[in-house]
């Protein structure tokens, strides 16, 4: 199995919480900054979200770009402590940071793709 597929249902919700922080435009404006930052405009990301669980998330796909960026964005937030978002972590996620990035990694291999980051 590869990618959502090979991951748990538990991890599923950890990225499912990932594009719901996003969604809601906590870390930036959605209207401005979804193209740029996620690749994806407002509609796009929010097709994949009603589309969720049931999205094809193979790499080029709209579901793709929204969770691999998402997953960036979110896994970046604490690699600056003083963040204030950082500070708020558990407001916003259920898992830790670094189970957020663990479940990045896993998804990521999964497809094949040996690294992490924007695309």
């Amino acid at each position: 199995m590869t990618g959502l597929k090979a991951l748990t249902d538990p991890e599923r919700e950890i990225i499912l919480e990932c594009l719901k922080f996003i969604a809601a435009g906590v870390r930036f404006e959605m209207d401005v900054d979804c193209l740029p930052r996620i690749g994806l405009s407002v509609q796009e990301f929010h097709n994949v979200m009603s589309e969720w669980p049931d999205v094809i998330d193979a790499a080029g796909t709209d579901a793709f770009l929204a969770i691999n960026n998402s997953l960036n964005e979110v896994c970046s937030i604490c690699s600056d402590p003083d963040d204030p978002t950082c500070q708020k972590w558990s407001k916003y996620f259920s898992a830790t940071p670094d189970e957020v990035e663990a479940v990045f990694d896993k998804w990521t291999l999964s497809l094949g793709m040996d690294w992490t980051g924007l695309r």
